[in-house]
């Protein structure tokens, strides 16, 4: 029996940084997948360490320039991931209505500078109970003890809690962490359709 709640934020309610590689090539001439690249550094690197607050959202993208040699100015970077940041049609709903009868948390790798912007548009704090930013832990979803804080930190039982996630890895360290249900987020529809299966949502009458 379900008596918790953990969700992902990006691709699953709010549309983070993937996509943004089209418009920069768009805009640049260089193909995708290059820019996928540049975005996220070797092995991640880049990323992982503007989500641990390593450096600041202006640090990550001199370093995404350069190694591109990108003509757009960083102001320009930061205005268009922003535009990126959109809500995921009928997440917000099924969110609403698992408050309703769930202790709900959010668990996101991200940047603070992002997180800012997301925070003055759309209803985070008013969603979710409790809130996990990499910003703020220091660990990232690419590390098995982000999880074990995360639980530890809810007092929740892992045997009980189910956790929703767009990427696989992530799922499989929660799984590494005890969280006996997950689920891999594709759409709000198909989120809705399992959640249904768990008895989490009350099928229609």
């Amino acid at each position: 029996m379900i008596d918790r709640i953990i969700f992902d934020l990006s691709e699953v309610y709010i549309r983070g940084l993937p996509g943004i590689e089209s418009t920069i090539s768009e805009r640049t001439g260089i193909p995708e997948k290059k820019v996928f690249r540049h975005l996220r550094g070797p092995r991640y690197n880049h990323l992982i360490r503007l989500f641990k607050a390593e450096m600041t959202e202006d640090q990550y993208w001199r370093m995404v320039r350069k190694e591109g040699a990108y003509k757009p100015p960083i102001s320009w970077f930061k205005q268009t991931v922003r535009e990126n940041f959109t809500e995921i049609p009928g997440t917000r709903a099924i969110i609403e209505q698992l408050k309703e009868r769930y202790p709900l948390a959010l668990l996101s790798d991200h940047c603070r500078e992002w997180i800012e912007n997301i925070e003055e548009r759309y209803p985070i704090t008013e969603l979710f109970d409790r809130i996990f930013y990499s910003f703020n832990t220091g660990h990232t979803k690419s590390e098995r003890r982000c999880f074990d804080h995360v639980l530890v930190s809810l007092n929740a039982n892992p045997e009980t809690t189910l956790y929703i996630d767009d990427l696989a890895q992530n799922l499989a360290l929660g799984r590494k962490a005890g969280i006996a249900y997950t689920h891999q987020f594709t759409t709000a529809e198909k989120l809705e359709e399992e959640l249904r299966k768990l008895r989490v949502l009350r099928t229609n009458p």
